[in-house]
């Protein structure tokens, strides 16, 4: 065997050898790495991808301050915009005046277009005047069509557990933290794990329904779809329009406030969408208010700018302050391991490690419905999961539900159904 040939085996050997530190693969490796690593631009094209949010300061996102909000809009009226009536009928009639800003202090967020681009902007104030003590600026850029193939291609793999979440979500054996984590990724999912977010979702507004923080009519939004789903988190009564600016809208209360800048204005929404929904018998029943109509606008008005509503911020700020930390790192997802499958390129450890926190929802899940098994004190069969825990599926009351059922002694109430599972 020649020299050179003798060299070449060495090579070849050490090069098969990968475990050796100074194997020749790992010193080229490291050799390549050190070489994009000294490109000034690779740290910030890195950092594109480790979220949704790419923190900008080139941005002017300002918004002037709003004293006074109104319910919907004093010049907006149904009637005069499509030329006839939907049989609406005004419940309360503080519903068309101006209503003081709730908001005292806290974190403020702006949601805003600007040349084809979603900004947030977030700044903590003191109070409603407009003192900042700390802002950052994100731009909402998301390579849509790789997280869907990456998630895709995680539910083919994990089939199982990727079905027995879904099964929980569609029966209401969820925590609401859970829920609101897939909610935030709803957009990157398959079809399949969609549908069961929106069953979970029904499930969320009809428990909210029964405790009079929801109507009806917001019942049945949600089960034809309307708008986005993650919207329906937001409680109806913190939801305002501008005084004067259709295309403006605010989420807001006593310690939190969002400023939305809407995809189209609500009298676009009443001639191209509203439409397709007037003729349904709900509208005929004149029992919808002008506040609900004006919350119907706003979810059709909304479109795609409430995929930068930082839905989690709202929710710490309220209700779920000591359940659903805000983690600074993203304000689009509630946590830090989701920032991972937004990489450009994703290592195998690291979606192991998001199949750990997909596998801690579903225990959590599993937790849920062993302690309701106990509660109600029997199984429910296999082929009846369509009615979940403790709500209504449907604009079926619980006459109708006890009647259907042969089941005597009912009460005229909106209390939940028997817990089943």
């Amino acid at each position: 065997m020649s020299i050179s040939n003798q060299s070449g085996l060495d090579i070849l050997r050490e090069v098969d050898d990968e475990g050796q530190e100074n194997s020749f693969l790992r010193k080229t490796t490291r050799k390549i790495q050190q070489f994009f690593k000294s490109d000034p631009g690779y740290q910030s094209r890195k950092a594109e991808y480790n979220s949704p949010a790419k923190a900008t300061g080139d941005v002017n996102i300002n918004v002037t301050s709003q004293d006074w909000l109104s319910k919907l809009d004093r010049n907006l009226s149904i009637e005069n915009l499509t030329g006839k009536s939907l049989g609406i009928v005004v419940v309360s009639g503080r519903n068309k005046g101006l209503i003081k800003n709730p908001f005292l202090g806290g974190l403020v967020d702006i949601v805003m277009r600007r040349q084809d681009k979603l900004y947030l902007k977030s700044v903590e104030q003191v109070s409603s005047e407009y003192s900042p003590m700390q802002e950052q600026v994100y731009e909402f850029k998301v390579d849509m069509p790789l997280v869907q193939k990456r998630l895709g291609a995680f539910l083919k793999k994990n089939r199982v557990d990727g079905l027995s979440l879904s099964m929980h979500f569609s029966t209401g054996n969820y925590s609401l933290p859970v829920l609101i984590r897939h909610v935030l990724l709803y957009d990157y999912y398959t079809d399949d794990m969609k549908d069961s977010l929106w069953r979970a979702m029904i499930i969320y507004v009809s428990r909210q329904v029964t405790s009079n923080k929801y109507t009806k009519f917001h019942l049945w939004c949600v089960q034809k779809r309307i708008g986005n789903i993650r919207m329906y988190l937001v409680r109806p009564g913190d939801v305002y329009s501008f005084q004067g600016q259709t295309s403006w809208a605010a989420i807001c209360n006593k310690s939190y406030m969002c400023n939305i800048q809407l995809e189209q204005s609500p009298e676009v929404s009443v001639k191209s969408s509203l439409p397709k929904y007037s003729n349904e018998p709900i509208f005929q029943s004149k029992t919808i208010s002008q506040e609900e109509v004006g919350w119907l606008l706003f979810m059709l008005s909304i479109g795609n700018h409430a995929r930068a509503f930082p839905i989690q911020n709202y929710l710490a700020n309220t209700v779920m302050e000591t359940v659903l930390p805000v983690e600074l790192r993203c304000p689009f997802l509630s946590r830090s391991v989701d920032c991972e499958i937004f990489q450009k390129n994703t290592k195998r450890r690291v979606m192991e490690k998001w199949r750990q926190e997909f596998k801690k929802d579903l225990n959590v899940c599993e937790e849920l419905e062993f302690k309701n098994v106990k509660k109600s004190g029997y199984m429910q069969p296999l082929f009846d999961l369509t009615m979940p825990l403790g709500c209504f599926d449907s604009l079926e009351t619980k006459e109708m539900f006890y009647l259907r059922h042969n089941i005597a002694g009912f009460q005229a109430d909106l209390t939940p159904y028997p817990m089943r599972i």
